[in-house]
């Protein structure tokens, strides 16, 4: 690799250790990855006993629990179903096992268009941050669980 002034820059031990350090530190895929288990996770969102369509639901693992994993995600359908997928490198569906904050935002109310008022939130503010979520759960080794909200109780 060309250098500063066309001299031929070599990467020895020491830059390489630098580099995969830096990329383990980021969480950049680096060589063979440890997979991940991970259970199906479904549920239905409410408001008031009424299903919430369009709504965003991140289950995202203890940030203290070794070993550290990745978020997962899913979008409520018309009848406030949900299913989640796994954010990880591996992919796939469900979540990790353990404890989750589990944090909402209203797709419908945020994704307002044209020159009329976008409608109200439908989900609570205190949902929104994994630093105000009042929702903790516990995924379990269970092959599928069932985790149903209704955000009226969470204002």
């Amino acid at each position: 690799m060309r250098g500063r002034y066309g001299k031929t820059r070599r990467f020895g031990t020491r830059s390489l250790r630098v580099a995969l350090t830096i990329a383990a530190a980021v969480g950049a895929p680096v060589g063979c990855q440890n997979r991940v288990d991970t259970v199906e996770v479904r549920g239905v969102i409410t408001r008031d006993d009424q299903p919430l369509d369009s709504v965003m639901v991140y289950f995202i693992p203890d940030p203290t629990a070794e070993p550290r994993a990745a978020t997962s995600w899913g979008v409520t359908d018309i009848d406030g179903e949900y299913r989640l997928e796994f954010q990880g490198p591996e992919g796939g569906h469900g979540a990790v096992s353990g404890f989750h904050l589990v944090t909402m935002e209203d797709l419908a109310a945020e994704n307002g268009r044209g020159t009329q008022r976008p409608p109200l939130p439908r989900v609570p503010k205190s949902l929104k941050s994994p630093a105000t979520t009042t929702i903790r759960v516990r995924v379990t080794d269970d092959p599928q669980q069932t985790f149903d909200f209704d955000v009226g109780r969470h204002e």
